[in-house]
């Protein structure tokens, strides 16, 4: 039996759900991981990894590499290891080994590694990425997660690979967790599994799920929100509770988040916005069940990535609702036609957008029919191991 290890440093229940599917396939998979995602609540999902030991170094992961080699390779033995988040330095640690060991790695584009730093940082991060461009030159399989990931390669770090050679797949979707569930179930179900009481209010319900950061455009969000409340009253917009510490993490302006944090009180205070607590992965799709319209305001960021794979946009898809979204990273790839795309950092086109949608949402059937042609994580699972067949009959 063939065996597979996925590593990534950060986890998501994808990597679990794609390691569950993949054993469909008569194969042996296990996921490797130093730590959850963020601060949501998917510690459930860590005994359904293993945990490597970590420690921090200017914000990167970095495993001891003798952990790496007693773990995977000579506890478990894999023939194939699947390296996501593979800019980290465990990820780059992985890459080596798993050359070294003559086992076949399979590449997931990170593009995280174009952020200008200053000092010994700079240092340090030039020696890395002399390291990323060999890693994506010499990757035997290497898969993009959207066409502006394969851009990142190519273009922005210059490594001689022709475009072609790499694999351009989003990441997929369980589309037997998420899919279209009826607003009022979905409102009994939340209410009463997280002490709510929310309403239908007889209004569209706008969601936003994501973090606060400005790369994900969160401040044009709430601008946006609030030019909308001038113009109209039919609408409500659901956002993960604020975070102070958290609010617009990844810039350095007082002002901003001040002024930010001032406009949230007062929509909240005239019931434009509804504050929702942390959701259990397994209840996100009753979360999409209650809205009507999902919102993903990402920005193009020059310097860093801009959403090549955003989990909302894969998990509103599924679940079938309509999605206003900048057209930047991976979300055209993930959406294809079936989402209004806004231009990114723009809050009147933003505005506009969701006036378009708040009139008129897409077809249900039309986008769920999308995500099962496309975007189903079997699909996923099944494009990877085509990928490894073909390299095993060219060798």
């Amino acid at each position: 039996m063939v065996k597979i290890a996925i590593f990534t440093p950060i986890l998501y229940p994808f990597y679990i759900e794609l390691s569950q599917i993949l054993q469909k396939y008569d194969i042996e998979a296990k996921v490797y991981t130093h730590k959850i995602f963020g601060n949501y609540p998917f510690e459930e999902w860590l005994k359904y990894a293993e945990k490597i030991h970590a420690i921090q170094i200017f914000g990167n992961t970095l495993a001891n590499p003798f952990n790496f080699v007693r773990r995977i390779f000579k506890t478990y033995n894999p023939d194939i290891i699947v390296i996501f988040g593979c800019e980290s330095l465990s990820g780059l640690i992985l890459y080596g080994l798993t050359r070294l060991l003559r086992r076949i790695p399979v590449v997931i584009i990170e593009e995280n590694n174009i952020t200008k730093l200053k000092g010994l940082k700079r240092i340090l991060q030039t020696v890395k990425l002399i390291l990323v461009k060999h890693m994506y030159r010499t990757a035997p399989i290497l898969i993009a997660e959207s066409r502006a990931s394969a851009n990142y390669v190519v273009h922005i770090l210059r490594v001689e690979r022709s475009s072609n050679s790499i694999y351009i797949r989003p990441h997929g979707v369980n589309i037997h967790r998420f899919k279209p569930i009826e607003k009022r179930i979905a409102l009994k179900y939340i209410n009463e599994k997280y002490k709510l009481s929310l309403k239908d209010y007889g209004k569209k319900v706008i969601l936003y799920v994501g973090n606060f950061s400005y790369c994900k455009g969160f401040d044009i969000l709430i601008y946006s929100i609030y030019k909308l409340s001038k113009k109209r009253d039919d609408f409500i917009v659901m956002i993960p509770k604020v975070s102070i510490s958290r609010l617009l993490y990844d810039i350095e302006n007082t002002g901003l988040k001040h002024k930010i944090l001032r406009l949230i009180c007062k929509l909240k205070h005239n019931k434009k916005i509804i504050e929702y607590p942390p959701i259990r992965y397994n209840d996100m799709p009753m979360l999409y069940g209650i809205a009507d319209i999902v919102v993903l305001p990402s920005r193009f960021m020059r310097n860093t990535s801009s959403d090549r794979s955003p989990n909302a946009a894969l998990e509103a898809i599924a679940c079938g609702r309509t999605l206003v979204a900048s057209y930047v990273g991976g979300i055209p790839d993930i959406a294809g036609k079936y989402f209004i795309p806004i231009k990114p950092g723009d809050t009147n086109d933003l505005v506009n957008k969701l006036e378009v949608a708040l009139n008129n949402q897409l077809s249900t059937s039309k986008i769920r029919q999308w995500a099962i042609d496309y975007l189903s994580l079997e699909r996923y699972a099944y494009d990877i191991l085509g990928r490894v067949k073909s390299l095993l009959r060219l060798k």
